[in-house]
């Protein structure tokens, strides 16, 4: 298991990242800090845990339904970091 970053969160990113390292969606994790896009694209993905970063720029964007339900929320780095830890990720 490792760490990989995927700067541009768009579903053809996603999905060639998931090819190239031949990955399965649910064992994959998105971490964003945009309901709407990149929590709503993991959620599509079959991603198992999207991590709304509400540290970031988008901390008032409420999800509307529940593609857009993040699986965790965190407030900050140290949130994260111990999330991580926790799920030993």
């Amino acid at each position: 298991m490792g760490i990989h970053f995927v700067y541009e969160k768009t579903a053809r990113n996603l999905k060639s990242f998931l090819r190239k390292h031949a990955s399965e969606a649910e064992r994959c994790m998105i971490i964003g800090d945009r309901i709407r896009e990149e929590i709503t694209l993991g959620n599509r993905l079959g991603m198992q845990t999207p991590i709304w970063a509400r540290y970031g720029r988008f901390p008032n964007e409420p999800p509307d339904d529940a593609t857009q339900t993040p699986t965790y929320i965190v407030d900050s780095i140290a949130e994260l970091q111990t999330l991580l830890q926790r799920l030993r990720m």
